[in-house]
Order: C-alpha cells, then sequence, then structure tokens
C-alpha cells in the first residue's frame, strides 16, 4: 500500500477577463499555476467561463502530520501577505486553502495552527480539504 501522503495549496481566484500573468508579477513568490479566465472551460452553471486563478503549492511530502507541511507553506507565504491581501482587494479575488490528502495505510492528523488560521483569516480565506483513500 502507498505511503501518506499531504499537500497544501492556496488558489487565488478571479472572476474577470483580466491577465492573470500581470496579477502574478505583483506577487513575490514564483506560482505553480497560472490560468487566464478566458482560457477555462465554460462554467456547468452558466454560460460563462471557470474563474481565471493563481495557485502556490507546497508539493506533496510523504508525512501523517498536515503542520509538517503547513509550516514550510506559510514560511514562503509570510513575506507576500500584505501583497496578495493586495491583489485580492484592489482585482475582487477570493482565497481559498486546498488541502488534499492522499490516505495509505496509516491515517494522518488534521489541525490546524493557528498562524495558518491567521493567514486564512486575513486573506478572508476558504480552506477545502480533498481526501482520498490509496
Amino acid at each position: 500500500m502507498k505511503k501518506t501522503r499531504l499537500q497544501i495549496e492556496l488558489l487565488l481566484y478571479f472572476n474577470s477577463d483580466i491577465n492573470i500573468e500581470h496579477i502574478a508579477e505583483r506577487i513575490p513568490i514564483i506560482p505553480t499555476e497560472l490560468r487566464n479566465k478566458k482560457d477555462r472551460n465554460k462554467s456547468p452553471n452558466s454560460d460563462d467561463n471557470l474563474e481565471g486563478f493563481i495557485r502556490y503549492s507546497s508539493g506533496y511530502l510523504e508525512t501523517l502530520d498536515l503542520e509538517d507541511v503547513c509550516l514550510n507553506f506559510i514560511k514562503t507565504l509570510l513575506p507576500a501577505i500584505e501583497e496578495i491581501y493586495m491583489v485580492i482587494k484592489q482585482f475582487n479575488g477570493q482565497a481559498r486553502f486546498e488541502i488534499v490528502v492522499e490516505i495509505g495505510k496509516i491515517k494522518p492528523s488534521l489541525y490546524f495552527s493557528r498562524q495558518l488560521l491567521l493567514i486564512t483569516e486575513k486573506l478572508e480565506a476558504d480552506i477545502d480539504i480533498d481526501m482520498y483513500i490509496l
């Protein structure tokens, strides 16, 4: 059976036709992925494309403790939190942390540090947890 792996991502969504690369240049972190709204598929709920986004990812780490993944990711985000907050406000964006859990033989521990929760509050972000049994 495969080992348990955890990953955390911060996604910034923008529902306008603005160039996502232009927004990403204002944030001093290299994104994992960028997609402009015009390049996305149509939304299943409307005749409009899905939002453009900027994704920042920790990458997968073989661990049973979410805190192991979060601490390094937070260190990466902290120097850019003000810039992230400003582009969310200026371009009417939304933030969401996505925690991806691939559960192997041993079950992981999922809890949120105070620092992650403070950043989540500052960015007015949601938290989404996706779990996959391997």
